[in-house]
């Protein structure tokens, strides 16, 4: 499992004072870009040094609470696969201190040749990033 944090600010927000639904995609891609660093990975070194892009084809999140401004987050990415060629996450999006479960779901990041937009194998030192989140073999799909 790979943690970060973030803090909500007034540019998260709609109109309600809440954040706004699609900036906890942004969330989540700030854990994902967070959980490479770690693993020695600067996602646009991936393109630079590769000629390989990654992202999104899918993502779903279910919301339990909103967010607040100045609310800090704690977002928990978990690998539950990966392949030669994609990562599937999930993760929880929690409010720090309480824990109060805000947002959770699940994506792929798939690596791709960014100008035939085919799926290509990853590099390994991305997948080396990506396996120090996984979880163990007996919870992954």
């Amino acid at each position: 499992m790979h943690r970060y944090r973030a803090r909500v600010t007034t540019a998260d927000l709609d109109a309600a004072g809440i954040v706004w639904y699609g900036n906890f995609l942004r969330f989540v891609e700030a854990a994902e870009d967070d959980l490479l660093r770690a693993g020695g990975v600067a996602r646009h070194r991936i393109r630079e040094e590769h000629n390989l892009v990654l992202t999104r084809c899918r993502f779903s999140c279910t919301f339990r609470s909103p967010a607040r401004p100045d609310d800090e987050l704690d977002i928990a990415l978990m690998v539950t696969e990966s392949t030669d060629t994609h990562v599937d996450c999930d993760f929880d999006i929690r409010h720090v201190p309480s824990e109060r479960l805000i947002a959770h779901g699940s994506f792929r990041s798939v690596c791709l040749d960014p100008s035939s937009s085919s799926p290509k194998q990853l590099p390994p030192s991305v997948r080396a990033a990506y396996a120090a989140a996984s979880v163990p073999e007996s919870r992954s799909r």
